[in-house]
């Protein structure tokens, strides 16, 4: 994965003409997609005699006659890319969707009600190559469905699974999650965001011959981290041994799929300290249209972002009094 990840920030050019917005970014998902697809994995050897035992085609390292589909779980349809976690997995769709090697992607996202039936078809249109599984209705935001939370404190004292993973564990989700898996074969399941990886053990059991990829919009147990040095009394204790099972759970998942993704050299340099892994840097790609504005009298700051984020705000109020 170094030699990988490392020829392909050699390859970016950060003064050509659109930057990474396309070049270096499209290389990077397409060797993360070659990693993924030619790992031999210690639990199953991927041979062709493998494949014909377990009743699927063998991965394709480039293509062949067999076709590639890709399965995509994610926490929410990521239309319209309203915020950085749509604008995020949208980028991401595209790019998987735009690769040669890749007949088709299949998208299985959660919504809490807030979806109109419309997105998805806007979606399947946008993205060439992409059909959306019926939707999965799941509550998000936990605490504004309090019937679920029993359900959400169970996961987690029973289990022992941290609260940014319990919170995404559901019945209805795991249920249309194997409808999906047993419906075609797939090549690669991608898993968009760190949550999905609760369902890592349903596609390894449903869907044993393919690889895994696990996309890790941030480094998220570090976010528990900074909660509990926040806290104070009898809080505190607790907040830190939610970070720690974060932690632990973060590193598990790292290591158990075939393949990770990070934002960023910064995230994928914190990945390979917590969980020992080389992680493949794939920059946020966006479009734009260069414009001349007549200039402003300084000071003047323009802030695009979400407050509702709390790193958004912190980072926003970091500016205000710092800089």
């Amino acid at each position: 994965t170094a030699a990988v990840t490392s020829s392909v920030r050699d390859r970016c050019d950060p003064h050509e003409e659109h930057g990474c917005r396309y070049g270096c970014v499209t290389r990077a998902v397409h060797a993360l997609f070659h990693y993924a697809v030619e790992r031999h994995d210690e639990r199953i050897v991927y041979h062709e005699s493998t494949a014909r035992h377990l009743a699927f085609p063998a991965i394709p390292s480039y293509r062949s006659n067999f076709p590639m589909h890709v399965f995509y779980l994610t926490t929410e349809l990521p239309f319209p890319p309203t915020g950085g976690g749509r604008v995020r997995s949208l980028a991401e769709l595209r790019l998987l969707a735009s690769l040669p090697e890749v007949d088709s992607v299949r998208v299985l996202a959660l919504h809490e009600g807030d979806v109109a039936a419309t997105d998805a078809r806007a979606l399947e249109e946008a993205v060439p190559n992409v059909s959306i599984a019926p939707l999965v209705f799941h509550p998000i935001h936990i605490f504004r469905h309090p019937r679920h939370v029993p359900r959400l404190l169970a996961v987690r004292l029973a289990k022992g699974v941290p609260y940014l993973a319990a919170k995404w564990d559901g019945r209805a989700v795991r249920h249309a999650l194997a409808a999906e898996l047993r419906a075609r074969p797939y090549g690669v399941v991608y898993l968009d965001h760190l949550g999905m990886a609760v369902y890592l053990s349903d596609v390894r059991r449903l869907a044993p011959a393919a690889r895994v990829v696990l996309e890790q919009h941030n480094v998220e147990s570090d976010f528990f981290g900074q909660f509990a040095k926040e806290k104070r009394g009898v809080l505190r204790p607790i907040a830190h041994l939610e970070w720690k099972t974060a932690r632990a759970f973060e590193a598990q998942a790292l290591r158990a799929v075939d393949a990770a993704v990070a934002i960023s050299r910064a995230d994928a340099a914190v990945f390979e300290e917590l969980a020992g892994i080389r992680a493949h840097v794939v920059p946020q790609a966006v479009t734009y249209q260069r414009r001349t504005r007549a200039p402003v009298a300084p000071p003047e700051l323009g802030y695009v972002g979400s407050l509702a984020w709390r790193p958004n705000a912190q980072g926003l109020n970091w500016i205000c009094i710092e800089i």
